[in-house]
C-alpha cells in the first residue's frame, strides 16, 4: 500500500511539473491586463516547477561526487515566500519591489551551497554519515517553514488591508486569498510533518514530505481550473490608471451640484463600503466620468475625497463632545471609516497631527 501510494505521488509531481509550465505558457501569451502581476505569478510557478523537478530527477540520478548539489534546488524554497508575498503585493495595487534584506535567507542558503560544494566528495560522506550535518539540516528546514509562514502572514495583513480599503479589485484579490490560502495549507502541512518527525521521532508513510509535494501539484491544478473559469481574471488590470476623458463643463458642474446635494440629504460618506460605482449610481452619472471631476477638478482620488468627508463628520462629532462618552475608535468607525490604520492615516495626513494629539490640543485650548 505504501508503494502504491509512493507511485500517485509521484505520478502528481510528474502531471503537476507539466501543468505548471503550461500556467507559465498561459501566462506568458496574456498580452492584456497588468503585466507584473502575471510576471510576478510566472515567476512563483517557475519556482515551483524547478523544485518539483528536482525532488523528482535528482534521486534518480547517480550524482556520485555531486551529491553536494543536491543543496541547490533548495535554495528556490527559500524564494517561495518573497514571490508570493510579492504576487499578493501587485494584485493590492502595492508596488511588488521588495528591499535587499527580504532575500538575507536566500543569501545565506546560496553560501551554506558554496562551502557544501567545496568540501572533498569523501570528506563530505564521511561527516554526514557521522552526523555533523544533523543540526544544520535541522535549522534549513525550520527557518525555510518559519520565513515561508511569516511571509503568508505579510500577505494576510496586505489582502485584509487591500480588501478593507478598496484599493483594488475584488475579484483579483479575492483570488490571491485563495492561493495564498493553498499555500498556507502547504507549509502548515510542512511544519506538522517536521515536527511529527523531529519533535516526536515519528513516522507517518501516509503524512510525510511526500504529502507536502503532492500538494503542489493540486494547487497547480486549482489555479488551472480557476483560469479555465475565470479567463479575464488574469487579462484585467488590477488598477485602472489610464487618464480619462475630460467631461463637458455642464456635466462638471451636475456632478457638483449632485454630490453635495447627496453629501448633505444621504451622506454617502457614512457607508464604510461605499464604492465608487455606488456613489455614481447614487448621483445618476457614469464612474468614468465622477472618476474626472474628483480627479480633475478637486485634485483628489475617490478615496482621498471620501476620507476628507468622514474626518470633517469626525470633527464635529468631536466638537460635540461624543469623545467624553466614545473612545476615538467608535467615532471613527461612524463616521464611515472601516479601519484604525485609515482612519488614522487619513487623519493626520488632513490634521498633521495624529487624532489623539488633536484632541489633547483641543481640550487644553477649551
Amino acid at each position: 500500500m505504501v508503494e502504491v501510494v509512493r507511485k500517485i505521488e509521484e505520478l502528481l509531481i510528474i502531471a503537476g511539473v507539466f501543468q505548471g509550465i503550461f500556467l507559465v505558457i498561459s501566462l506568458s501569451n496574456v498580452k492584456s491586463g497588468n503585466p507584473i502581476v502575471n510576471r510576478v505569478l510566472r515567476t512563483l510557478l517557475i519556482s515551483f516547477c524547478f523544485t518539483l523537478s528536482g525532488r523528482l530527477i535528482l534521486p534518480m540520478l547517480n550524482l556520485g561526487n555531486l551529491i553536494q548539489w543536491m543543496f541547490f534546488p533548495e535554495i528556490i524554497i527559500y524564494l517561495f515566500g518573497p514571490l508570493l508575498y510579492r504576487y499578493i503585493r501587485a494584485i493590492s495595487s502595492v508596488s511588488p519591489k521588495l528591499p535587499w534584506y527580504y532575500y538575507t535567507l536566500v543569501f545565506l542558503q546560496f553560501l551554506v551551497f558554496l562551502v557544501m560544494v567545496n568540501i572533498p566528495h569523501d570528506q563530505y560522506i564521511r561527516l554526514r554519515d557521522a552526523g555533523a550535518f544533523n543540526a544544520l539540516f535541522f535549522w534549513y528546514v525550520f527557518l525555510a517553514i518559519i520565513s515561508n509562514l511569516a511571509f503568508s502572514i505579510l500577505s494576510f495583513y496586505t489582502i485584509k488591508q487591500s480588501l478593507r480599503d478598496g484599493k483594488a479589485r475584488n475579484q483579483a484579490l479575492i483570488f490571491g486569498r485563495f492561493v495564498l490560502i493553498c499555500c498556507t495549507f502547504i507549509l502548515v502541512n510542512w511544519l506538522g510533518i517536521f515536527i511529527l518527525n523531529k519533535g516526536f521521532n515519528k513516522y507517518n508513510p501516509y503524512w510525510n514530505y511526500g504529502t507536502v509535494w503532492t500538494l503542489i501539484p493540486l494547487f497547480f491544478f486549482y489555479i488551472s481550473f480557476y483560469a479555465i473559469s475565470n479567463p479575464k481574471l488574469f487579462e484585467t488590470t488590477v488598477a485602472n490608471t489610464k487618464k480619462l476623458k475630460r467631461v463637458a463643463k455642464g456635466v462638471s458642474q451636475s456632478i457638483e451640484k449632485s454630490l453635495l446635494e447627496a453629501k448633505k440629504q444621504q451622506e454617502f460618506y457614512l457607508n464604510p463600503q461605499l464604492t465608487l460605482n455606488e456613489l455614481s449610481k447614487m448621483i445618476d452619472v457614469s464612474p468614468n466620468d465622477l472618476s474626472w471631476y474628483l480627479n480633475n477638478k478637486l485634485n483628489k482620488t475617490f478615496y482621498i475625497y471620501v476620507n476628507e468627508l468622514r474626518v470633517e463628520e469626525f470633527m464635529r462629532r468631536i466638537n460635540k463632545g461624543e469623545h467624553h462618552s466614545h473612545t476615538l475608535l467608535s467615532i471613527a468607525f461612524a463616521s464611515g471609516f472601516n479601519s484604525k490604520s485609515t482612519f488614522n492615516k487619513s487623519f493626520k495626513s488632513i490634521k498633521g497631527v495624529t487624532p489623539s494629539s488633536f484632541v489633547k490640543e483641543l481640550e487644553l485650548v477649551t
